[in-house]
């Protein structure tokens, strides 16, 4: 891995964290992703606490074993390390990991209803997000659950404690953990009209071909990128 890469990765992970601690208002969460196989097998991933950290560098990233070793950075290891160390283990094609407390979806997950697809914006949330209702993940039995929970999918709720958001890279996660937030908002204010009916599936499938293939950051992405940077 390029030094180029490895910093564009760990800045990623820390807008990103930035982002999601800003929209949510929620400092306890996690953004992650994979270090790119170097040749010898990939040594783990990034990690930032949406928190600013007691003490240190507020802007640090950790890097972690997958195991759940900290390999580098301050070393402040989250409770829920599991949740991420058994996630990577069961999917191969994730490459971002975000545990979550968005507080609408939370609300909802608590109440026994499920987070479909309402518009464009949450299409691959589908009939309905799964969701894992045991203990705070703080073991790699527990992680291994949230993982079979999570199955093949983009994301799950673990009931009264957030959520759990995967995607092919930092910007593809973050943008769809944006998303289910405002999805279940929607939700909300449709209940106040009798409820929200499930996308139907010929629109989210015709949606899903026209952006396959397409490689580019989500639009919302770059947006942030924007607003961040300036440029």
């Amino acid at each position: 891995m390029s030094e180029d890469l490895g910093q564009r990765l760990r800045s990623q992970v820390l807008l990103a964290a930035r982002e999601l601690a800003r929209r949510l208002d929620d400092v306890w969460g996690h953004v992650t992703c994979r270090i790119p196989d170097a040749g010898d097998g990939s040594p783990g991933f990034y990690l930032k606490h949406l928190r600013i950290p007691r003490g240190g560098d507020p802007d640090s990233v950790n890097a972690f074993a997958y195991d759940g070793t900290a390999i580098d950075g301050g070393h402040e290891i989250p409770w829920e390390i599991p949740l991420y160390t058994q996630v990577y283990a069961a999917r191969p094609d994730v490459q971002s990991v975000i545990h979550i407390h968005p507080p609408v979806a939370t609300a909802i997950s608590t109440a026994g209803q499920v987070i479909h697809a309402v518009s464009h914006e949450g299409l691959e949330f589908g009939e309905g997000l799964p969701v894992y209702s045991g203990e705070i993940v703080g073991d790699p039995a527990i992680g291994d659950n949230v993982a079979d929970t999570l199955g093949a999918g983009t994301a799950c709720m673990l009931k009264g404690h957030g959520a759990v958001v995967v995607g092919t890279s930092v910007p593809d996660a973050t943008v769809r953990a944006i998303y289910l937030e405002r999805t279940a908002k929607q939700l909300v204010w449709a209940s106040s009209f009798g409820g929200a009916e499930v996308l139907p599936k010929v629109i989210r499938d015709d949606i899903e071909s026209r952006r396959a293939g397409d490689e580019r950051p989500p639009a919302l992405w770059r947006y942030i990128e924007w607003t961040a940077t300036g440029e």
